[in-house]
């Protein structure tokens, strides 16, 4: 667990929402990890569809607040946000930030999971 700590995950609050259940959340994890989600995000983002996009965003705000990746969490709830006109920048930049913290929840998740 500490590597997922490490990567910023909320271990501990995600544990607790699954009534600390280890088993389970390494399970939900590994399907998370094969869930093809964020690269659908990807594609609507790129693709300039804001509609889809904070649909896919908003999806994957619960899924990683859930699992504890709070960080990822946030940047899906800022698309979002961007996406339903509730505030304001550029969705690209925030999206590049949502890559990189997911790429290290992958990372960790891989780790834990091997």
């Amino acid at each position: 667990m500490d590597i997922l700590r490490d990567a910023g995950f909320d271990v501990d609050g995600a544990l607790g929402r699954l009534m600390n259940n280890q088993a389970f959340f390494l399970k939900m994890l590994g399907k998370f990890a094969k869930d093809e989600s964020f690269g659908k995000l990807r594609g609507f983002v790129e693709a300039g569809d804001a509609q889809n996009a904070g649909e896919s965003a908003h999806a994957l705000k619960g899924m990683c607040s859930t699992l504890g990746m709070m960080k990822l969490s946030d940047c899906c709830a800022k698309l979002q946000y961007l996406y339903q006109g509730r505030e304001e920048g550029d969705p690209l930049l925030v999206f590049a930030q949502a890559d990189g913290e997911y790429k290290r929840a992958m990372e960790a998740i891989g780790e834990v999971l091997a």
